[in-house]
């Protein structure tokens, strides 16, 4: 018991600042953090402080008391510089800018920021702590008068026993990952993003690892022997929109009762929009689903995204220009489904190759994306891939919308339900969610009026589902892998339509007939490059017809969820 408290007593000063400067990225997550994830997070801090302590008693050595502080002192300034300065934290992006940052950006990242009138703040404080650290290890006699009590040793052998269990479970679950879509489900389901410095730097350096070791195996895939060719040579637009979190129960189109889409549903009437009924995505997360979206892989084949070729640069082979706008790319982000996500779809090596335009930047309305697309583009050239990736109804749904414009369409009294578990609060909730489908609906309707004197198809499909109150008291989504069939119904089923020009059903009698036929077929969104190829008239070796759902060979495919779900299946059993 005595080796066990010499540490604590005789190195106090040390223990106590150690632990101060690791658990401050914790209370910098404080808009992530919940007690539980509070207490977790402190135990593995008290592990680390106090193994650290403990090597610094039993070696006696000042250089290594040294370096412990050095570290702690850098992680925490530089965690906390980068959550005020930018409101972000230590994370794979900043490690990959970091590692990307040539001498002349670091030159004017210098000049910008760390030449700053802030940036005293930071030295200030920086020599605040330095100051208080050298008092207190002058004055650690003093703490020497620290005596063992009974409660005192409870409390230290409770924290030693849960922190190691916290810490070796942390480290067990991350490392088990074996690439960055098992990280993404760690992050959301374990850690909350509420974690100390040195948890953070590890997972960050961990999440960057295993993206290198994927990036460089799919873009082998994605670049290489591409083929294709185009068969019409009349000028055609395809245009590709993806939406997110967008409930299909939630539309008015797949027959909810609230009217929130108003203009879709009169070009519905018309003839011009093809409804698709039973449309699945394979994950409920965003990232998961746009990395096989965007590639030719099958998943209810077993085939891995990894090891499919990039779709839209088949597109740009054939002699299409390939243009995309991505109201989700945020290069600061340090959550990492849109860091391992970005560092694909957003890869130099893609946007240089594949890309003829993109955005370089987000805006928080997607009116704002289009606007920015249609100020800059032409109309020069006869082939257009035009890919709008929206913010759609992501949470937080009050934000997804302007106010005072028309688009506060529905308040708590329009959400009439037989149950009577719903609050005010929660009808309200919803009614700026079904505002925000409304507002989706005018987005994608804004698409629609600027192409439809062209020869055009608008494909438009949402990454996955959200649950808003509809069977429980809970919004967002379930992130376990075994989920239950009201789960599917919400998360995993998916608005999917194809809205076709006068010009191009006139054009394409034969492809309308088809689409026609297909509206009830059943459909995963990771074979949507077929339908792509198919519409825009390419000739390509990567299509396969049988999973064309508008070919005349299609069979769907086994439908997986979450890789280990087959969805048809799970249907025919009860919940």
């Amino acid at each position: 018991m005595k080796k066990i408290f010499a540490p604590l007593i005789h190195e106090l000063p040390f223990f106590f600042i150690i632990c101060i400067l690791l658990f401050e990225g914790t209370i910098a997550s404080r808009i992530y953090l919940t007690f539980s994830s509070f207490i977790q997070s402190f135990a593995t801090v008290f592990i680390y402080s106090y193994s650290a302590t403990m090597i610094v008693y039993f070696s006696k050595s000042k250089t290594i008391k040294f370096t412990f502080y050095l570290i702690a002192y850098v992680l925490c300034l530089i965690d906390l510089y980068l959550h005020i300065q930018f409101g972000t934290r230590i994370s794979p992006n900043i490690i990959l800018l970091l590692s990307e940052t040539n001498s002349h950006e670091s030159t004017e990242f210098i000049q910008t920021y760390l030449l700053s009138s802030r940036i005293l703040i930071f030295i200030a404080v920086f020599l605040m702590c330095i100051g208080a650290t050298y008092i207190l290890e002058k004055r650690k006699r003093f703490f020497l008068l620290f005596r063992k009590s009974g409660i005192l040793i409870i409390l230290v052998l409770l924290f030693l026993t849960f922190g190691t269990y916290c810490t070796s479970m942390h480290y067990y679950r991350l490392f088990k990952c074996q690439d960055t879509m098992e990280v993404d489900v760690w992050m959301k389901k374990y850690e909350m993003r509420a974690m100390d410095n040195l948890s953070n730097l590890t997972y960050s350096l961990y999440d960057m690892f295993l993206m290198r070791k994927e990036q460089e195996k799919a873009l082998f895939y994605a670049l290489n022997d591409i083929d294709g060719t185009i068969i019409n040579q009349d000028s055609i637009n395809i245009i590709f929109v993806i939406g997110e979190s967008h409930n299909k129960w939630h539309s008015s189109l797949y027959g909810y009762s609230l009217n929130t889409n108003p203009l879709l549903t009169e070009e519905f009437t018309k003839g011009r929009l093809f409804l698709f009924r039973d449309a699945t995505a394979p994950y409920n997360l965003t990232s998961n689903v746009l990395r096989s979206l965007f590639n030719t892989n099958c998943l209810g084949m077993n085939e891995k995204w990894l090891n499919g070729v990039f779709f839209p640069a088949i597109f740009h082979h054939a002699g299409f220009e390939v243009d995309f706008w991505d109201n989700q790319y945020d290069p600061t982000s340090r959550n990492s489904f849109d860091f391992s996500l970005n560092s694909y779809i957003h890869n130099p090596t893609i946007e240089s190759t594949v890309y003829s335009k993109s955005n370089k930047k987000s805006f928080n309305l997607d009116e704002k994306l289009l606007q920015d697309y249609f100020s800059i583009k032409s109309n020069k050239y006869s082939h257009n891939l035009i890919m709008f990736h929206l913010m759609g109804q992501h949470f937080a749904y009050y934000t997804r919308f302007p106010h005072g414009i028309g688009f506060d369409h529905f308040t708590s009294d329009s959400i009439i339900r037989k149950d009577k578990r719903l609050t005010n609060k929660m009808k309200q909730v919803i009614a700026d969610y079904d505002n925000a489908t409304r507002y989706n609906d005018y987005i994608l309707f804004s698409i629609i009026e600027h192409y439809k004197d062209t020869n055009c198809a608008v494909i438009y499909l949402s990454d996955h589902g959200e649950d808003v109150f509809d069977y429980q008291n809970e919004i967002g989504r379930c992130l376990e892998k075994e989920v239950s069939v009201p789960v599917m119904h919400h998360q995993f089923n998916i608005p999917f339509f194809v809205w076709c020009s006068d010009i191009y059903q006139e054009k394409h009698k034969d492809i309308i007939d088809n689409l026609k036929t297909a509206l009830p077929k059943p459909f995963s969104s990771d074979n949507i490059c077929h339908l792509l190829f198919h519409l825009a008239g390419i000739k390509t070796k990567y299509y396969t017809p049988e999973r064309d759902i508008i070919g005349p060979t299609y069979k769907c495919p086994i439908r997986l969820i979450n890789d280990v779900i087959d969805y048809d299946r799970a249907l025919k059993k009860k919940p």
